[in-house]
């Protein structure tokens, strides 16, 4: 039949010019959206376009019928208008009710889960866009579980549900199940970047740092130059100490992306813990040139003057820091152990005297 079809659509150029259009157009566009070669998933969008001329010879031999008809009987020229109008009234109707299951996540998938009880599809994305994102993990572990069970031989949909499973595992501190899964996950064969990349993020929250290097380690040797990849590798051996070695992977992000936030904090942080203060103020003022209200940034610029005793300078930015961070919070940062921003014991406790003492000075100006 398609070969038939083509056969007239070729024949069909000089005498019907609009019927080969439709026709080829619509086996060339498929010919981009579905061939031979196997796709994951089959998508309806994917004849919207090949199918967008089928609706145009259709609707010339509708009008030509109105046309034929006008002169020669007149009452079915108003049947044909009639269902014409109704037409367009379904149609319309049906979109409308359709626009209603598409309203949100939750009404599109549950829709979908209707339509198709034994599809896994449906029951996953339910709880990835809808109960993750509201914060009802159970439900949503729940829902990814019954995808297992919906769909238990395919070799990339089984793994996207167990990595889920594993963050949700992951942020309600159950690491051991949240480990079973990924190791779980990581010896089938082949094992997906999206997956291992979800491992390492999964390792960085439960900060399992040598579990994370093992898994950022093939990614990187897969995709050297990949920025996400490279990062996480430098935050990796950053937070392992190891700063000699982190600071390649933040600069091969610099040059991948010179003014990425994360990547410029990361490097200046190196060279600082390295003792290189000067080329780590140099950083660190790049980044505050592109993120001036950046508190990490300004935070680590007091710390590098204060390294190379110029107060006055590290005055002139824990000022600026003030005025964008409350004190109550800074204070709670500094005075925690709070790791993120990588700031030794002997910086945390200077930059704690400096707000104190500047914190004392103001109270003092206000009773004077």
């Amino acid at each position: 039949m398609t070969i038939i079809l083509i056969a007239v659509g070729v024949s069909q150029i000089k005498k019907r010019p609009l019927l080969a259009l439709a026709i080829l157009f619509f086996y060339l566009n498929h010919v981009i959206e579905s061939t031979f070669i196997p796709l994951e998933l089959i998508f309806e969008h994917r004849n919207y376009l090949p199918s967008f001329f089928l609706f145009l010879p259709a609707a010339s031999g509708f009008n030509w019928l109105l046309e034929y008809y006008k002169e020669k009987n007149r009452a079915f020229r108003r049947v044909l208008i009639s269902f014409l109008v109704l037409l367009m009234v379904g149609i319309g109707g049906g979109t409308y009710i359709r626009n209603m299951a598409w309203a949100t996540e939750k009404t599109l998938w549950e829709d979908a889960m209707r339509k198709a009880p034994n599809a896994h599809r449906p029951l996953h994305n339910l709880a990835l866009k809808h109960y993750e994102k509201i914060g009802q993990l159970d439900k949503a572990l729940e829902l990814y579980q019954k995808s297992l069970e919906l769909r238990t031989n395919n070799n990339f949909a089984n793994p996207s549900a167990m990595s889920n499973m594993a963050l949700i595992y992951v942020r309600q501190n159950e690491y051991e199940k949240a480990i079973a899964l990924w190791d779980k996950i990581l010896s089938n064969k082949p094992v997906y970047g999206v997956h291992q990349y979800l491992y390492v993020i999964g390792s960085i929250e439960m900060k399992d740092w040598n579990r994370a290097l093992t898994g950022i380690n093939p990614l990187i040797e897969e995709r050297p130059t990949d920025f996400n990849y490279n990062y996480l590798k430098g935050y990796v051996l950053l937070n392992l100490k190891e700063y000699h070695q982190a600071l390649p992977y933040f600069e091969r992000c610099l040059k991948l992306i010179a003014d990425n936030h994360q990547a410029l904090v990361g490097a200046g942080v190196c060279y600082s813990l390295l003792g290189q203060y000067q080329r780590a103020e140099a950083i660190f003022k790049t980044a505050h040139q592109y993120y001036p209200d950046n508190d990490l940034v300004l935070l680590w610029l007091v710390d590098t003057k204060l390294k190379q005793n110029e107060r006055p300078a590290a005055d002139f930015y824990l000022d600026r820091l003030l005025k964008i961070t409350p004190v109550e919070d800074l204070l709670e940062s500094l005075e925690k152990n709070n790791t993120k921003h990588f700031l030794p014991p002997d910086s945390k406790m200077l930059i704690l005297d400096m707000v104190k003492s500047t914190e004392e000075k103001k109270s003092d100006n206000i009773a004077g």
